[in-house]
């Protein structure tokens, strides 16, 4: 999110940034979210793009197994304050330009 607030960086932008697959991860549940811990308390990562060899198996488990560790820890969230990504993320709402602007 600080490349986003900083760079204005568009999600699209941020995702063409970084090159994918880069660094894998594997062991127990507790071992990737320690892992993980240790880049966020270290600042080395304020968010993770993760991608998956085998869907939907490996996602269900990550999402099942390693995300209940890291709220454990106050790593990830519970509950999302807004209803869009956008709100999630605390980016403004851009103007709709397709509508007419009456005075």
């Amino acid at each position: 999110m600080t490349m986003i607030r900083e760079q204005k960086l568009t999600l699209r932008q941020l995702y063409t940034s970084y090159g994918r697959g880069k660094v894998t991860l594997c062991g127990t549940p507790q071992i990737i979210a320690d892992h993980m811990e240790e880049w966020i308390d270290t600042r080395a990562a304020d968010g993770f793009m993760l991608a998956f060899h085998v869907l939907p198996n490996e996602m269900t488990d990550f999402i099942g197994q390693i995300v209940p560790e890291l709220q454990r820890h106050g790593n990830y969230r519970k509950e999302y304050s807004g209803h869009t990504m956008r709100d999630n993320l605390g980016l403004s709402r851009p103007v709709n330009r397709h509508v007419r602007n009456e005075r």
